[in-house]
This record gives structure tokens, C-alpha cells and sequence, in this order.
């Protein structure tokens, strides 16, 4: 998707956005071994470095599916996993108010939230799910801020790069 829709991912880098890897197919990385699952990410990276400019640190499995394989590829590469800690797959798609409601009742601090672009309950619950955690003190933060081991550097500061597989909750 980044590939197709480099002007996109710019856009989203320039408005403070970290862009990261997600994969380059979307395949189900638990049906592969390291070697294929080694590629996929670096696929995936490649795009995300050549649009911009930045390396990728960071990766999500498609549906967050993890083995020792694709730790180990992730290793290899100098990746860290993120995973979500409120997912809202199961409202998408529904009336945006459940939506809105489970994000804003369960969030607690450090949470990752994941959500889909592009869908339409998630499109009419954001606006909703931001005023309300920005009123209860919520503060919505990059991976890189909340992982100050790969905090990335500023313009023209350099930083040694800790590579690491964690999992992240």
C-alpha cells in the first residue's frame, strides 16, 4: 500500500506520523520460516526507507500473528515488534458509538490502539475517541516516544541504533 501511495505516506510523515513496516504482502508470517519471513520485512522496510528516508524500526505482523521465526527474522533485521493492547477489529464496521465507547472506556496509559484506515465506523468514531482521551489528559505519542531505545534522532544529532525484538503488549 505504502508503494502504491508514496504521496500518502509522505503527507503522513511530514504531519509527525511514524511510518513503519507492516510487511510488504500482508502474508500470514506464521505459515513461513525465517528465510521468507527475512524477505517480507525486508521488503517492507525497503519501501518504507526509500519513501522516507528513514529506516524502519519497527514491525506488526499481520494480525499480530508472532513466531520464533518471525522474531528471529526480525532480529536478523533489527526490528521490534509492537502489537496493540486495544484492538477495535471487532466494532469496525459496527455503530461508530461502540466503537468510540470501547476505546474511550478501556485506554489506559501506554496503550496501543489499533484501528484500520480507511473504515468507515473508524472514520466517524476518531474525532470522538480523541476529544474525549485528550479531555481525560491522554497524550497520543509515536512508538518512537514511548520506546526511547530507538527514539529517533533529531536533524543532525547522531544516536547509536539498539537493536532488539521485543514484543510489545
Amino acid at each position: 500500500m505504502a508503494e502504491a501511495h508514496p504521496d500518502l505516506v509522505r503527507a503522513m510523515q511530514a504531519e509527525g506520523h511514524d511510518v513503519e513496516n507492516h510487511t510488504y504482502d500482508h502474508y500470514r508470517l506464521t505459515n513461513m520460516g525465517v528465510e521468507q519471513t527475512s524477505l517480507e520485512l525486508a521488503k517492507g522496510a525497503a519501501v518504507v526507507e526509500a519513501i522516507t528516508g528513514r529506516p524502519a524500526l519497527y514491525f506488526r505482523p499481520p494480525g499480530g500473528h508472532s513466531t520464533a521465526a518471525t522474531r528471529a527474522a526480525a532480529d536478523k533485521l533489527g526490528l521490534t515488534g509492537v502489537f496493540w493492547s486495544i484492538l477495535c477489529s471487532p466494532y469496525e464496521g459496527a455503530r461508530y458509538q461502540l466503537l468510540a465507547d470501547h476505546v474511550i472506556n478501556d485506554a489506559r496509559d501506554g496503550d496501543v490502539v489499533l484501528m484500520h484506515n480507511g473504515e468507515p465506523g473508524t472514520m466517524s468514531a476518531l474525532p470522538k475517541i480523541v476529544s474525549a482521551l485528550k479531555n481525560k489528559g491522554f497524550r497520543f505519542v509515536t512508538i518512537p516516544e514511548i520506546d526511547p531505545a530507538h527514539r529517533r534522532p533529531a536533524a543532525g544529532e547522531k544516536s547509536a541504533r539498539v537493536l532488539r525484538n521485543a514484543d510489545a503488549r
